[in-house]
């Protein structure tokens, strides 16, 4: 996995990126925010609001800061439960199976970690 990567105008405080009204916005990957400058640039009003599916630590701890805010939304990891992508999830699975019962690689298959393909 790669480095998680804030550029500095998104959470740092640099007087030199302007507009304090922008929200963030990450529906991605919890690590690719640096939680504590999020936090520093919500107190210090560097950036409006945010709003959260996914968290540098899942589930957030109930002691986190983003929980007392006013100017964060947060949902539990549900950003993907749409009509649509549950549909899809499902078809996707189904083809799976069949091609695993046809003796075939599914296309997405779940590898293992190392430690559990040796037992």
């Amino acid at each position: 996995m790669r480095e998680p990567r804030v550029t500095p105008c998104a959470v740092s405080g640099n007087p030199g990126c302007g507009v304090t009204s922008a929200y963030l916005i990450n529906m991605a990957r919890g690590p690719v925010v640096v939680h504590d400058a999020l936090v520093e640039a919500l107190r210090a009003g560097w950036i409006t609001g945010v709003g959260l599916d996914v968290y540098d630590r899942e589930p957030l701890p109930v002691d986190d800061p983003l929980l007392t805010l006013p100017n964060v939304v947060l949902t539990p990891h549900i950003g993907a439960n749409t009509r649509n992508a549950m549909a899809t999830m499902m078809r996707v699975a189904a083809e799976q199976v069949v091609q695993v019962l046809r003796g075939e690689r599914p296309a997405h298959p779940v590898e293992l970690p190392p430690e559990e393909k040796a037992a």
